[in-house]
């Protein structure tokens, strides 16, 4: 889908396009070394709000994303790779892109006694077990494979009507 957009926006605006493409390949870049191995909070916030820039270009102002700062306590403690990004693609797969609506994604990393907790809040966007696809899954999966009981995904839809995706890893 990114890739035909470059295209497209090639042929349209030929700036907006190398932008695309570059930013695109900035991500992958910076992700394609780290997909088996372990990784920091700082760093994979940062693959989120590249990614975030990608589909934003793609999307335009259907989709309004804010990562809070990173708190020093938590941006160079170690968790897996690519933990956060499949939530991050779910909810969009689920909200603005699929009603072809407006949208919000909020990410902050925080600290914990015993580890770090990751929210992702929805606005207008479902992230809530209903909506539940293989993306989801998988993270549950490596979750349960790389810290048995010790990390969690929680998946709640909030009175306000925006959903959160809660996950919590602790300290190795």
């Amino acid at each position: 889908d990114t890739l035909a957009q470059v295209r497209t926006l090639y042929t349209r605006d030929h700036a907006a396009g190398e932008h695309l493409l570059d930013s695109l390949i900035a991500y992958l870049r910076a992700a394609m070394p780290t997909l088996h191995e372990t990784s920091t909070v700082g760093h994979e916030l940062a693959l989120v709000r590249t990614y975030l820039s990608i589909v934003r270009l793609r999307m335009g102002e259907r989709l309004a994303y804010s990562i809070d700062p990173v708190d020093g306590r938590v941006a160079d403690v170690r968790m897996p790779a690519m933990i956060l990004l499949p939530l991050i693609d779910h909810a969009i797969a689920q909200g603005p892109s699929k009603w072809h609506a407006n949208g919000s994604v909020r990410i902050r990393a925080t600290a914990e006694d015993d580890g770090v907790r990751f929210e992702i809040v929805g606005g207008a966007i479902d992230l809530t077990a209903e909506a539940e696809g293989v993306s989801i899954t998988g993270v549950r999966q490596r979750l349960a494979s790389l810290y048995a009981h010790r990390a969690t995904l929680v998946l709640e839809r909030r009175a306000a009507g925006d959903s959160v995706a809660t996950v919590r890893i602790p300290h190795e």
